[in-house]
């Protein structure tokens, strides 16, 4: 695995508060982005779904999605403190089986990825 993983997550740990600020001054775009995500994603109460990426949570909060993977301590923390079951990890070697979800959501995070192909 490339070693840009640990400075792609501390920059993340450094800054949660700018992170969670951006939320706060423009809460018209992000609740724009929530509805776009929503008008993709099936309407099933039953729908089993995971946040790859999930930084704070605020899209998984947004969503319903109770479930999420994040290198960050700090912003696990914070999706945590948002409801959410959240283990460390990424996307590149997720702890899971193939086939356990019915929807993988990333918003975001594609480009803080080390290795498309592996996944």
């Amino acid at each position: 695995m490339p070693n840009t993983l640990l400075s792609n997550t501390l920059i993340f740990n450094d800054h949660v508060a700018e992170y969670e600020e951006w939320f706060e001054k423009y809460p018209f775009v992000f609740q724009s982005e929530v509805e776009a995500l929503r008008e993709l994603i099936p309407k099933d109460e039953h729908l089993y779904a995971i946040e790859i990426g999930l930084a704070t949570g605020r899209f998984s909060e947004a969503l319903g999605i109770k479930e999420g993977i994040e290198p960050s301590e700090n912003m696990r923390k914070l999706a945590a403190e948002r409801g959410i079951e959240v283990m460390d990890g990424i996307a590149e070697m997720l702890p899971y089986k193939d086939n356990k979800f019915d929807l993988v959501l990333i918003v975001s995070c594609i480009t803080y990825f080390d290795d498309l192909e592996s996944g």
